[in-house]
């Protein structure tokens, strides 16, 4: 069967970014714009352009802009990597997209939540990210700075995974919260005490001051949830709740401690973080007018981290670096399982009981989908003496002997659920049961039945789609190494394909079908078809070469192909029968609106094959070619350089004495071949392989300046 949650999607949004830079005093702000790709320091300000391939002449390039600086402290600034993230390093302060939360394309699955726990990185990052926020409309507002430099403020719509600065402070700065109010404004409080409204209409960015607060207190962290609620907590300890009415602060109580943090996810879900004396830190509810103190945590050492969703739900992470939620419909928290944090967790805003962002220490942003799977139970509702003779009746009728009645028979497939459903339906007012009890219970247990049966539909047609994957992917793999192996060399004054190793062994197609699960058959045989190749690397040749080393890397790709499917196999009845088991999960799933005609499935597993192909593609172009990058390269004879026209990039940034153009020059080479751009040797990669990459979404700048991870870079002088 095919999980969601285990498919590998490398699809990446190119996003485009408005950068702006105003003082923390709210002057009119600057705006730099770009569309971040890798390296665009070099191109910001010039003309891209690369060799007409028919005439041999440099020609303005149909590419996108590769990017333009942004602007951190009055200095220009590399752009941000819109596709692989550099979010704030030590030097630029920038922040950009690596991979938005998704599934491959056409999986039935939706962004509300995954069956499994998992954790997807969606920016990196060498400097703190220091504060997040989650608007209403899922828009994430993030805060971060390097020490020492300018604080910047950003927006990410995980929809679009479109990355948009919006505002940096004029000197060194760290933002340390950020109440969400919408996709466009926030309440943001830096280091100082100070608090600001920024606000984003159509790109024109304003900076007015926040209210004060009363008695001169000074702001040290501030929240508002979907309804508009906001409150704050100030460096006193104390917190205040905000009117827009008369756009003034009221002081609260604060339950007896020194509060230090705040998060609001409604009117009715406010939490904050607070301290008495030397003690731990320990988690407070505002209720009934007051902060009250939540006694879960005081066996945990207490929690460094608070974070209030709109649904109800609450997060939080224990000193001891522990995640816990705690959703509206249980009121009770529980440790996040079958999950490991990427690293330490700096950071957390809450969306929903299934989807929580968070700051990595030293890594950047990822975003947890808290699996419905391995959500904490809920059980199924609870019965009143009448209700129970009701169901005990039904399971009797359903000639049920289990003790736990028709509900513990959810997990086993082979009941008649349908039938169980007409008869349960049918059925007339027991006599020993009241008949209000005997309708809710008969209809209760009617709409269980149906939710059973489609959760068994479902899994079933996702069983289809994994099959109808395996086959794609069985012909995608070998395919792409057989491209990546392609390269063209000079021969004479004619370009020659040059395929370096043979088409695989028929013969070995059929080695790998003997003796595996069915899951793993098919890309098995894969692996099969490339052992020609692996024996003559294994029998000890010491210098490989690049095309060898593709032979090990595929070997190793198509092994994690079986393992993907045959671990899939493995989990998803475990996430069917974790649903089947728990009304909570059952009603989710039930009420998702997850549908499709089943003569779909082989549609919905050709989607997939992007989201493969740019993976594989990805995993073994790195082990044969690499991006060679002359900077400053001085250009006497430009109809002569070797490299393809298709494989080439070149950005004028000025001319010599002699009027001949000076260039950054980027060229995709073969590894072991030689690298110098009049050598006439090559290898390259051929124009088919690099259109099939294209094909994938990738521009041209993209792969042939090594951006977003695409190649390695050898720069050359």
């Amino acid at each position: 069967m095919l999980s969601a949650d285990v498919l590998p999607s490398l699809a990446v949004t190119h996003s485009h970014y408005l950068a702006t830079q105003v003082d923390d005093r709210g002057s009119s702000p600057r705006k730099v714009a770009g569309n971040g790709l890798a390296r665009s320091a070099e191109l910001d300000g010039k003309v891209a352009s690369v060799l007409d391939e028919r005439r041999g002449r440099v020609q303005p390039s149909k590419e996108p802009h590769a990017g333009a600086s942004l602007v951190s402290s009055g200095q220009d600034q590399p752009a941000a990597n819109v596709a692989t993230a550099a979010l704030p390093n030590t030097t630029t302060g920038t922040l950009s997209v690596d991979t938005a939360d998704g599934h491959p394309p056409g999986l039935p699955m939706g962004a509300e939540w995954d069956l499994g726990t998992r954790w997807t990185a969606i920016v990196s990052a060498t400097s703190p990210v220091t504060a997040l926020a989650t608007a209403g409309d899922g828009t994430l507002w993030a805060g971060a700075a390097a020490s020492g430099r300018p604080a910047n403020l950003y927006t990410y719509d995980p929809a679009t995974g479109a990355l948009t600065l919006i505002w940096v402070t004029s000197g060194p700065a760290s933002i340390t919260s950020i109440a969400a109010i919408s996709a466009n404004s926030a309440w943001v409080v830096v280091n100082t005490g100070a608090a600001y409204e920024i606000s984003d209409t159509d790109g024109t960015v304003s900076v007015t001051a926040v209210p004060a607060l009363p008695s001169n207190d000074t702001f040290a962290q501030i929240s508002a949830g979907s309804d508009g609620t906001t409150w704050a907590v100030g460096t006193s300890g104390n917190p205040y709740s905000y009117s827009s009415t008369t756009n003034s602060w009221t002081m609260q109580l604060n339950g007896g401690a020194s509060l230090f943090a705040i998060s609001v996810g409604s009117a009715t879900n406010i939490w904050a973080l607070g301290r008495i004396g030397d003690d731990p830190p320990f988690v407070l509810h505002f209720l009934y007018g007051d902060f009250q103190a939540d006694p879960y945590f005081v066996s945990k050492g207490g929690a460094n981290l608070i974070s209030a969703s709109a649904d109800g739900t609450v997060w939080a992470v224990s000193t001891n670096g522990t995640l816990y939620s705690r959703p509206a419909d249980l009121g009770a928290w529980s440790p996040v399982t079958n999950e490991t944090p990427p690293g330490t967790i700096a950071a957390i805003s809450g969306v929903s009981q299934y989807r929580m962002y968070a700051s990595i220490a030293g890594i950047g942003l990822s975003l947890l989908s808290y699996g419905l799977a391995d959500q904490p139970a809920t059980g199924f509702p609870a019965m009143d003496a009448g209700e129970t003779l009701g169901y005990e009746a039904i399971s009797q009728a359903v000639k049920v002997t289990n003790p736990g009645g028709i509900r513990a028979e959810y997990t086993n497939a082979s009941e008649p659920f349908s039938d169980w459903y007409t008869k349960v339906s049918l059925m007339a007012n027991p006599p020993n049961v009241p008949p209000a009890d005997w309708t809710a219970i008969q209809s209760q247990i009617e709409t269980e039945l149906l939710d059973v049966r489609h959760v068994y539909k479902i899994f079933h047609k996702l069983a289809k789609v994994n099959t109808a994957v395996e086959a794609n992917v069985g012909l995608i793999l070998p395919a792409v190494k057989t491209a990546v192996e392609t390269s063209t060399k000079r021969d004479g004054d004619s370009d020659v394909v040059v395929l370096l190793e043979g088409v695989f062994e028929a013969a070995l197609w059929g080695i790998a079908a003997a003796g595996l699960p069915v899951g793993g058959a098919v890309v098995a045989s894969m692996l099969a078809s490339g052992y020609g190749s692996v024996i003559s690397v294994l029998t000890g040749n010491p210098e490989p070469t690049s095309n060898t080393q593709v032979d090990l890397k595929y070997a190793e790709l198509a092994q994690e192909m079986v393992t993907l499917f045959e671990d899939t196999a493995k989990v998803n009845p475990t996430y069917e029968a974790s649903i089947l088991s728990d009304w909570g999960r059952l009603n989710a799933f039930a009420n998702a609106n997850i549908a499709w005609p089943v003569t779909s499935s082989s549609k919905i597993a050709a989607h997939t094959t992007t989201g493969f192909e740019t993976y594989f593609y990805q995993t073994l172009m790195p082990v044969k070619w690499q991006v060679v990058y002359f900077s400053d390269f001085d250009e006497f004879y430009p109809n002569e350089i070797d490299p393809r026209p298709y494989d080439l990039v070149q950005v004028v940034i000025g001319h010599d004495f002699d009027n001949n153009p000076v260039v950054n020059l980027w060229f995709i080479h073969d590894k072991n071949g030689d690298d110098g751009p009049y050598s006439y040797a090559g290898p390259y990669p051929t124009r088919g392989l690099l259109k099939l990459i294209y094909g994938l979404g990738v521009t041209k700048n993209e792969l042939v300046t090594g951006a977003n991870g695409w190649l390695p870079v050898v720069q050359k002088s």
